[in-house]
């Protein structure tokens, strides 16, 4: 049987995950349609029925916007229509804004929670990437080319608490959609062949620390894991690993930074061939953005990549980048694109990606779980 074949029960586990995300996405967005459709119904009711809002009464509120002030009133006004407090009262609306929320949001505080990975909303992270590799593997002159998508849906997983107090999991499931990948043929010098497919699926859990208690810093710890869903050898470790993962960062009123690290160790094996030692490998995400405006920003946000079970040469690859974001709304979505352009300082001796030119979309969508498992 062949590696794809021997893999299809992981592939369909992967694709039943992600069609399940995105009905949970889908309902809860006509759900909510939904919810609203009732109130507005409701409130109709009451407009009518005796006892509850006369329509005499509305009226009277309208008439009376067009009449003059008496002095006392002036005075009485600004207090009676502060209620919880507007701008001073702790959010927009005057009350606290729901976790999660992202309807009230500025376009500047929506611009900064989509690159805050602790962040209380909900986005669908999708990358499409173009790498150029080299090596000592190639001739001089013969760069390969391939191209990667990264699939990358980001939920908060609420656990308890509210608004500012809300202790949540922030996970971030992300497979990679390999497209004619250049892969070096062991047994022969400058021989590569054209493959397809997808990678081991990588589960951080972090869980982030309340806002109400960390301030300006993005801070959060917890376990990760990986899945061997890769459908060919090349792409994968065939074997399931655990490790341990956390974020450290910093939100200033124009910037963001932070770094992502993340490791892993084998545990388990999948058809593990006798030649693939135990896995012990890492990655971290690292990031600055500057705000020129609310809604445009400039920086970076490359990958480091480590192999501890690679030869001396070949265990790091190191980017440095630029790039930009952009916040624009399809209908009333808000989608942020950004374009950057990353080149590897240090890379594999070997064979290893040393550019990588990529184009990313990323929708905010309603949170899948709104309400704390264990209660506010």
């Amino acid at each position: 049987m062949s590696n794809l074949e021997s893999r299809l029960p992981s592939v369909s586990l992967v694709a039943g995950l992600a069609v399940c995300v995105s009905v949970a996405l889908s309902t809860n967005a006509v759900a909510s349609d939904w919810r609203t459709d009732v109130m507005n119904i409701h409130l109709a009711d009451d407009l009518l029925r005796p006892g509850g809002y006369a329509p005499g009464t509305v009226q009277l509120a309208q008439s009376d916007d067009s009449q003059p002030m008496s002095d006392d009133d002036a005075q009485a006004a600004p207090a009676d229509s502060g209620g919880g407090g507007g701008q001073g009262g702790g959010g927009q609306g005057g009350g606290e804004v729901e976790a999660g929320d992202f309807s009230q949001a500025s376009t500047k505080e929506l611009s900064q929670k989509t690159t805050d990975p602790t962040s209380d909303i909900a986005l669908v992270f999708t990358q499409f990437g173009f790498a150029v590799s080299d090596g000592d593997d190639l001739k001089d002159g013969d760069h390969k080319m391939s191209s990667i998508t990264t699939f990358q849906p980001i939920i908060p997983i609420p656990l308890f608490g509210k608004g500012l107090d809300e202790w949540r999991i922030v996970s971030r499931p992300t497979i990679e959609i390999r497209n004619a990948d250049a892969i070096p043929e062991p047994d022969r010098n400058f021989s590569f062949s054209r493959k397809d497919g997808i990678s081991d699926l990588l589960l951080p859990l972090p869980l982030a620390l309340p806002r109400s208690i960390a301030g300006q810093w993005l801070l959060a710890l917890g376990p990760d894991f990986s899945f061997p869903t890769a459908t060919r050898d090349a792409f994968g470790k065939q074997q399931y690993t655990a490790g341990v993962t956390g974020i450290v960062g910093y939100m200033g009123d124009d910037f963001i930074a932070g770094a992502f690290p993340q490791f892993y160790w084998g545990f388990a094996d999948q058809g593990r061939d006798d030649d693939v030692r135990v896995a012990r490998f890492g990655n971290m995400f690292y990031w600055f953005w500057y705000n020129l405006t609310d809604d445009f920003q400039v920086g970076a946000s490359p990958t480091i990549q480590y192999d501890g079970n690679a030869e001396s040469g070949n265990k790091w690859n190191v980017p440095v980048g630029f790039g930009f974001t952009k916040m624009l709304n399809f209908g009333e979505t808000p989608v942020r694109v950004e374009a950057a352009i990353e080149y590897s300082v240090l890379h594999e001796k070997d064979y290893g990606k040393q550019w990588l030119f990529n184009l990313k979309v990323i929708p905010v969508v309603p949170r899948p779980i709104q309400n704390p498992i264990f209660g506010s």
